[in-house]
């Protein structure tokens, strides 16, 4: 429709309901109404470099006619200058992207583990909270070095580093994600690499805490004496996980996650899905981890028969997995007088491994860990090599302990009188402090 635009034709025009129709201005040509059901919207329409642009530029109610006409001159004049303002009003939106909305963007658009993106969010809400309303133009380098320094000063490095390190993946995501065209992006430089051109990382020592063989004996008669009823109730369970972990080398998560049905009998192994790197693990196991499993399985089959339940499930929800249980850990520091955490377990398996002269393909396998050689990527480790590796460090652990594997009640000893170069120590402080949380 082409006609002369008055306030009383706009509100008196009615269109269908599911349809819109267009009113044209002859008074302001390329200016006109597109009235819908519900609402009716300003627009302006002309060629811009050659192609028919139509943009909206305010509802009706919002703005008046007279209000429309002066937007209308404004923008059609840019138009014919070759702006195109589709274009612009992009721009803008991508210009006010706030950390929180491009946070949400890469937590989504990613393929990230559930544990991955909980750590982000909880980096995000903790450590820079302030900024989740800010464009991401307006976070400075000035204020990530403030940041960083605050951060390591209250948190310490570690925690920093790890923060941090979010925030320059999300904004050298952001680089590529929010492009105005023509390769012209929204944030042109991530202001996060600024610590690593002034070279103000931290640096953190690599932990090299492991159960060294002469700690072996007292550590492993600790945990094959925990029994439930004592003082905790899944302490058979933590006994049986802690013995998997030295000798297996797996991680806490992949362990406490361990489900009857990734469990083959038959065969021998384990298989732990979607770890750490994304590669499905098929671990051998030797023969009395093997029949650790199957004495659970039999005690597990007595009161529940899901295969998809967990193998170290809590004693009251086989499908709720345990969490590293502090007070038991400082248990068995007290009792061995060893203060480990369950990582210094995979680092204490490896270790054997390497001391029993396992080569570094076959335990690297073992770890699951890929390999960054070209001849590593082509050697296929047979699960033969591997399950003789696995017994050879099962015997080792057994042997060096002088303990068998608990298929009963271990008589532990009470909690001995260090001498004095134990009290102030690692071990005494490390205990106290499990103790405390």
């Amino acid at each position: 429709m082409l006609v002369r635009l008055t306030k009383s034709l706009i509100e008196s025009h009615a269109t269908p309901e599911g349809r819109q129709s267009l009113i044209r201005d002859t008074e302001l040509r390329g200016f006109g109404v597109r009235c819908g059901a519900t609402t009716k919207t300003f627009f302006v329409e002309t060629r811009v470099n050659g192609k028919p642009v139509r943009s909206s530029i305010g509802r009706y109610g919002v703005m008046s006619l007279d209000q429309a006409r002066v937007r209308a001159r404004q923008v059609l004049g840019g138009m014919a200058g070759g702006e195109n303002p589709n274009v612009l009003k992009r721009e803008r939106r991508l210009e006010s992207v706030t950390l929180q909305e491009a946070s949400g963007d890469y937590l989504s658009e990613r393929n990230l583990k559930a544990i991955t993106v909980r750590d982000y969010r909880v980096a995000l809400d903790r450590f820079f909270a302030e900024w989740q309303t800010k464009p991401l133009g307006d976070i400075s380098r000035d204020m990530i070095l403030k940041r960083y320094r605050r951060t390591v000063d209250a948190h310490g490095a570690a925690q920093a580093n790890i923060s941090f390190r979010f925030l320059r993946a999300l904004f050298n995501y952001a680089m590529y994600r929010y492009d105005r065209g023509h390769g012209c992006a929204v944030v042109m430089e991530n202001p996060v690499h600024v610590l690593s051109r002034l070279k103000l990382w931290v640096r953190i020592k690599p932990r090299t805490r492991w159960v060294q063989p002469y700690q072996l004996p007292a550590w492993w008669r600790a945990v094959q004496g925990l029994q439930d009823g004592l003082q905790h109730q899944d302490r058979e369970t933590v006994r049986d996980l802690l013995t998997l972990l030295i000798c297996t080398g797996l991680r806490w998560s992949e362990a406490s996650k361990l489900t009857w049905n990734r469990v083959n009998f038959a065969g021998g192994f384990i298989l732990i899905e979607d770890p750490k790197n994304g590669i499905d693990h098929q671990l051998p196991l030797g023969n009395r981890l093997l029949r650790m499993l199957q004495a659970r399985r039999e005690e597990f089959l007595s009161h529940a028969s899901e295969s998809y339940h967990l193998v170290f499930g809590f004693s009251r929800n086989q499908q709720q997995s345990l969490e590293a249980p502090r007070k038991t850990f400082a248990y068995v520091i007290r009792q061995s007088g060893v203060v480990f955490s369950p990582h210094d377990l995979r680092r204490s398996f490896v270790s054997y491994a390497n001391n029993l002269d396992i080569s570094q393909y076959t335990l690297k396998r073992l770890m699951n860990h890929k390999s960054s050689d070209i001849t590593g990527q082509y050697i296929q480790v047979s699960q033969d090599k591997l399950r003789r590796a696995m017994q050879l460090i099962e015997d080792y652990i057994v042997e060096t302990a002088g303990i068998p594997f608990s298929g009963r009640v271990v008589d532990v000893p009470a909690l001995p009188s260090y001498s004095g170069e134990i009290a102030g120590s690692t071990f005494e402080v490390g205990a106290r402090q499990l103790l405390q949380r």
